[in-house]
């Protein structure tokens, strides 16, 4: 049975699968260009068209607002030349955090499991008394044996003008409208689940994309925050004003308002360099309710729900510090897997797999790796007169650029699947120049405080940064402390707070990388590289090699490495 699984909200993307395997899949903004690019994802249609025309069923998943046009939406694909089966479409009963769940722990390797999914916001819930409320924060229980059951729901109602309601009397009011084609049944409605629903008050993810707005950034980089959060110090004052009970207050907001910060009121957070200090500490403060907040959620859930296994998943998951502090506190003995393709384009891979075992008792073949963008890459291009191909490149050649502090772009294979570069789409430098940061992040044209991330021989690890509660960190997914003396070393990839974001790499999960790294270790006794995504601010990863090439010609980067073909390709600047 062939499958065609859509994610139609921001991040879109598109999934093939051919009775559980996995054909095809990639991200809309890889295609179009456009970063976070929502809705209907054209590109990707038209380069799985090349390859399959003939599907069974078409699936759409998105947060739901976008599924009352699946009609519609069945209509583009068919123009694009698929040939749909009479099913069409369908969308699961409030699909977007149980496709987070079930992107998770088909992915997982696990046969049961607690699944926590936070975000900025999941789907809508209707509410007693006529108002709407989205789901922020969810716990489910997956099992291969028994299912997939909703356990507990935190929603977040925004505030309504002359509210005068009681939140703790309102109730959920089922309702399918919008969000199937009766293809299937709902499948959460018949199930008992516990639910908390706030207001005036908002989750963290929620609390974490506002904070980041106020800065003047988009909410979806929450990177940003994270990596300001360092700067900061803990401020009882700010803290006092902005969470109690484990719970985030909301005394901070305009009147009515759940996005904005009343700066009339609380001019001390106005994004001025006079505020600086307070501005930093209060990023670290969100951090620090992120963390807490996030911290009593997942005991709460395991004290009620026992399991030896944990799955985190949904945005709030890519916050690599708090995964971190949550490793550092849970016992031992529970397996931790934070999903490293949780943000929303993974959500085209949930409903399929969930369709898979649900409905035709089929495990889905996702390979373990995050190498899943695209196509095997073409390597036909055409360069101008002043720019140079270099024939029968190796390792040390690369090598020999670092040394010399160059900036070396790498592309091979598939690009990363989410917002990781893993050394498929990467941007290489030599992590011991001390102002490295500031190099790398002005050539980016990255804001000058940002962090960077290392590869590292996994192997090396441990001499390095204290892998004590996580063996290894193929993903990028956990903040690891410098070992004593590390950071003047490598002082580039060595954030303020003497912390780094690693991905530990092995010969068999990216072979030349792998000894791309090893020949610099043979000539400097550094087993890392410093890491970070191949594109510009503002744009998604680069996919092909015009791409690559088109990115070199609009900045500072130069060199270009293409491993599986031993080239070097040198465009330099005018």
């Amino acid at each position: 049975m062939k499958i065609l699984s859509l994610n139609i909200s921001h991040d879109s993307s598109a999934a093939l699968f051919d009775n559980g395997k996995l054909i095809y899949f990639n991200q809309e903004e890889r295609l179009s260009r456009k970063k976070r690019i929502r809705g209907t994802p054209v590109h990707c249609l038209k380069e799985i068209v090349k390859i399959e025309k003939n599907i069974d069923l078409l699936i759409l998943t998105g947060v739901n607002y976008e599924l009352n046009s699946g009609d519609g939406i069945s209509a583009i694909v068919k123009s694009l030349g698929f040939n749909i089966a009479d099913n069409e479409w369908f969308s699961y009963h409030k699909p977007h955090h149980t496709a987070h769940a079930c992107r998770s722990f088909f992915s997982s390797g696990y046969d049961e499991s607690i699944v926590i999914v936070w975000d900025g916001r999941g789907s809508n819930y209707n509410l007693s008394d006529g108002t709407i409320a989205y789901e922020t924060t969810t716990a489910f229980f997956c099992s291969y044996d028994t299912g997939i059951k909703l356990l507990d729901k935190k929603l977040y109602r925004p505030p309504v003008f002359n509210d005068t309601s009681n939140i703790e009397n309102l109730k959920i009011m089922f309702s399918v409208e919008g969000f199937s084609n009766d293809a299937t049944l709902p499948y959460e409605i018949d199930q008992n689940f516990e639910y908390e629903i706030i207001s005036k008050v908002c989750d963290v993810g929620h609390w974490y994309c506002n904070a980041t707005e106020h800065f003047g950034y988009d909410r979806h980089d929450c990177g940003k925050l994270m990596g300001l959060h360092s700067y900061g110090n803990n401020n009882k004052f700010l803290s006092d004003l902005m969470y109690d009970k484990n719970k985030f207050k909301s005394n901070l907001y305009n009147k009515n308002s759940d996005r904005f910060i009343d700066v009339d009121k609380f001019d001390f957070l106005k994004v001025d360099i006079k505020n600086e200090k307070m501005l930093w500490d209060f990023t670290y403060e969100t951090q620090k309710g992120l963390e807490i907040i996030g911290w009593n959620y997942i005991q709460k859930i395991l004290k009620k729900y026992p399991c030896k296994n944990l799955i985190l998943t949904g945005g709030v998951t890519l916050n690599i510090v708090a995964n971190s502090v949550y490793r550092k506190n849970l016992p031992k003995e529970i397996d931790l897997f934070a999903d490293p393709l949780c943000a929303d384009e993974g959500n085209c891979f949930g409903s399929a797999q969930l369709f898979y075992y649900k409905e035709k008792k089929i495990k889905t073949n996702i390979p373990n790796t995050l190498y899943l963008c695209g196509n095997d890459p073409s390597y036909e291009y055409e360069l101008f007169d002043y720019e140079q191909k270099i024939d029968n490149a190796n390792y040390a050649d690369v090598v020999k650029l670092l040394l010399n502090k160059n900036i070396i772009s790498i592309f091979q294979g598939k690009s990363e699947a989410g917002p990781r570069a893993l050394g498929n789409r990467s941007i290489l430098f030599d992590p011991r120049v001390k102002n490295g940061k500031d190099i790398v992040n002005r050539v980016k044209k990255r804001e000058p405080f940002r962090p960077f991330a290392c590869s590292i021989l996994l192997e090396e690890s441990h001499k390095w940064f204290d892998m004590s509660l996580i063996n290894e960190s193929p993903h990028m997914m956990y903040s690891f402390d410098a070992l004593p003396g590390v950071k003047d070393i490598v002082p580039s990839v060595v954030h303020v707070d003497n912390t780094c974001r690693i991905q530990t790499v092995t010969e068999e999960q990216n072979y030349h990388y792998y000894n791309l790294i090893k020949e610099f270790y043979k000539k400097t006794n550094v087993p890392i590289l410093f890491n970070t995504s191949f594109n510009l601010a503002g744009d998604p990863i680069v996919e092909t090699i015009e791409d690559a090439l088109n990115t070199l010609r609009r900045s500072e980067l130069e060199y270009l490495y293409l491993p599986e073909i031993s080239q070097i390709i040198y465009i330099p600047n005018k």
